[in-house]
């Protein structure tokens, strides 16, 4: 079986045409298969769309959480309840043509484990290309390619280390890269999104960065001893720069550099410390052991005739 998952926040008016997409797709490659889509804290009508989706069609199974958490936390959420024997995640933007699903799934049998949608060079953007050039800088990432890769399939011996070990501030893809096994990719043009705004906020990826600096490269702190080092040397030659001119006569005077000096060591302490800050705040909180994320109500808890009724747990 494959199993296709899909993170949704506010999808209502592209998941039919995704759906339309799919099922043709799916026929003419003959699988079975089915989907689950994560209804990731919509405001809209995508649960309710995919209750009644799944009241009529077994293949289909809905599941919503108690508010947003993140298209991460939603693909680890749908990975759990997957049971094919290979399982791809595409988007519901339809920024992933559905028809990548076949090519994902041709490259697997030829003895892939994961097989990577990479979109064209042209279809990416400058910040994309040098984020993803600071993440192969990680143990075990340097095969990350520029261009990044937005579908992915992996069969289930990837995912059964994935769902092993869950992690709240981390990025569910690079966990895929790190996990090893053989890694291959297919090449795909990366369409527009139909409808509707993106919920890929600039504050949500800005976390996403950070939490990939700070969980797959030792970069910041080993930035921290190197600017530490840095600001030793100068304050090293400053001291021989003031005994020099104090011996000649010609003291160094005014405020000036010494207020120069201190703001500069104090602009560097409080970068260090915050730097320290943000591997402290994500170590608590994993030691905390909260859910990553909470399920609200699921299709399958949910009669067919009776699809108001939800089940909450955690």
């Amino acid at each position: 079986m494959l199993s296709i998952v899909t993170p949704a926040f506010n999808e209502a008016q592209n998941l039919p045409t995704l759906r339309e997409q799919l099922e043709a797709n799916m026929r003419e490659l003959g699988v079975e298969w089915e989907w689950i889509i994560i209804d990731d804290g919509s405001l809209d009508g995508t649960y309710a769309l995919v209750q009644q989706w799944a009241a009529k069609d077994s293949r289909i199974r809905g599941i919503r959480l108690s508010r947003n958490y993140g298209s991460h936390a939603a693909l680890a959420c749908g990975l759990k309840s997957a049971r094919g024997k290979v399982v791809a995640f595409i988007a519901a933007d339809l920024q992933n043509p559905p028809e990548i699903v076949g090519k994902l799934l041709a490259r697997w049998r030829t003895g892939a484990n994961v097989v990577w949608a990479v979109p064209q060079q042209r279809a990416v953007s400058g910040l994309r290309t040098l984020f993803y050039a600071l993440l192969r800088r990680g143990e075990g990432l340097a095969e990350q390619p520029l261009q990044g890769g937005d579908a992915v399939l992996i069969d289930r011996a990837v995912a059964d280390v994935l769902i092993s070990r869950e992690e709240r501030h981390s990025n569910l893809c690079a966990r895929i890269r790190l996990a090893g096994f053989a890694q291959e990719s297919v090449s795909y043009r990366k369409d527009a999104r139909r409808s509707g705004r993106s919920g890929w906020t600039l504050s949500k990826k800005m976390k996403l960065a950070l939490d990939s600096l700070t969980g797959f490269d030792h970069a910041l702190v080993r930035g921290m001893t190197y600017l530490g080092l840095l600001v030793a040397v100068a304050g090293f030659l400053l001291a021989i720069h003031v005994v020099v001119h104090a011996f000649a006569g010609d003291p160094p005077t005014g405020w000036s550099s010494l207020m120069t000096t201190v703001l500069i060591l104090g602009g560097v302490q409080m970068i260090s410390v915050g730097i320290l800050g943000e591997y402290a705040w994500r170590t608590l909180d994993e030691a905390r052991g909260r859910p990553l994320y909470v399920v609200e109500a699921s299709t399958e808890d949910e009669p067919a005739n009776d699809a108001k009724r939800l089940e909450r747990s955690l």
